[in-house]
């Protein structure tokens, strides 16, 4: 469930668990129906790894399907500034 590997990716990438983070991400990549919640967790992971163009590619995606998430302004916002 997204849920359960948003949550998982978030407690890795907190621990410092980068590899195993990766396979989370990985498959958090491929779901289908991303909720905002996703779409910020991918971001994170992305900022994490410098990988700022494409946590910025996954924030227009993002906000293009949820303009109101108020999450993911802040998240693009901050990477703007």
């Amino acid at each position: 469930s997204p849920k359960l590997l948003n949550t998982y990716l978030d407690l890795l990438m907190s621990a410092g668990e980068l590899v195993e983070a990766r396979k989370v991400y990985d498959s958090l990549l491929k779901v289908p129906s991303k909720g905002f919640e996703s779409y910020h967790m991918l971001v994170k992971y992305d900022l994490l790894n410098d990988k700022v163009e494409d946590a910025q590619k996954k924030l227009e995606e993002g906000v293009q399907k949820y303009p109101s998430s108020v999450l993911l302004l802040q998240d693009y916002a901050d990477i703007l500034l």
